[in-house]
């Protein structure tokens, strides 16, 4: 019989409003070492993504699991790489995912210790907030096509745009419209009222979609995110929300600005 190896693990946890500190367990990864550098290291993520859902309705889903496919990828090329990825993980994030204190154990099958580590802590669901409301950033992207349909420029503009078409790493955003016109001007829809973690993710992926867009197209770009006008009767959220997309030089906007943007829209494309 083998002798048990000393493994650590490390919960991945989603915070997605930093100032509550509420969060859920995301994955873990396992790492084995015997002092000699680690001999075996491998992530898990949960596989019921609705425990994600219930708990924050607003969470970005596909950008989570393009994070659980990058962490396995560059695990299996080098398990050393985990010691780099720690930092990366929690700076790329803005603290949306973070990593718990690292717990020990020992196990003669690494990957089944992994496998029982992972059914312990990702698999209990979470309450479902009273307040969410997932319906809430479709019916801020209904108010913006409404907008510009009335001003006769909806169906000039480009919808759905893949930040993964532009930049280097595969991106799952996809920003909801927007119109060149010597510039690139885009629009997103944002829901702040249960997390900050949209904003997050606009302001994590828009700077290098700008860069791309200059580089390849010698165009500047900008971004408007544009939540309900109610949600920004909440002060601490409108503002917390503002202050994470300013240091992107993103520009938040309410519904109530839309005639105003889509006005803009319409001089700008010379209607």
């Amino acid at each position: 019989m083998s002798a048990a190896a000393q493994c650590e693990f490390f919960l991945l946890r989603y915070v997605p409003d930093a100032v509550k500190g509420e969060f859920i367990n995301l994955g873990v990864v396992l790492v084995q070492s015997n002092g000699s550098g680690p001999l075996f290291a491998d992530v898990r993520f949960t596989s019921d993504w609705e425990r994600i859902r219930s708990f924050d309705p607003y969470a970005d889903v596909e950008m989570l699991k393009s994070l659980e496919a990058d962490v396995r990828r560059r695990l299996r090329i080098s398990p050393q790489q985990w010691t780099d990825l720690r930092g990366q993980i929690e700076r790329s994030f803005a603290n949306a995912v973070q990593l718990a204190e690292p717990q020990g154990c020992l196990s003669d099958s690494p990957a089944q210790a992994l496998d029982e580590v992972a059914h312990t802590y990702l698999e209990s669901r979470p309450r479902v907030p009273e307040a969410a409301r997932p319906g809430a950033r479709r019916a801020v992207l209904a108010s913006i096509k409404d907008a510009f349909v009335q001003a006769g420029v909806w169906q000039l503009m480009v919808h759905n745009i893949a930040v993964r078409d532009y930049v280097s790493i595969s991106d799952p955003l996809k920003i909801d419209c927007g119109y060149e016109n010597g510039r690139v001007r885009m629009f997103h829809a944002l829901a702040l009222e249960e997390s900050a973690a949209s904003a997050k993710s606009l302001a994590f992926s828009f700077p290098e979609l700008r860069a791309a867009l200059q580089s390849r197209r010698n165009k500047p770009a900008e971004l408007t995110a544009i939540c309900s006008a109610a949600e920004a009767e909440d002060a601490d959220h409108f503002s917390m929300a503002g202050d994470i997309l300013r240091k992107s030089e993103i520009r938040l906007a309410t519904t109530a600005d839309l005639a105003m943007l889509a006005a803009e829209a319409r001089k700008d494309l010379r209607l």
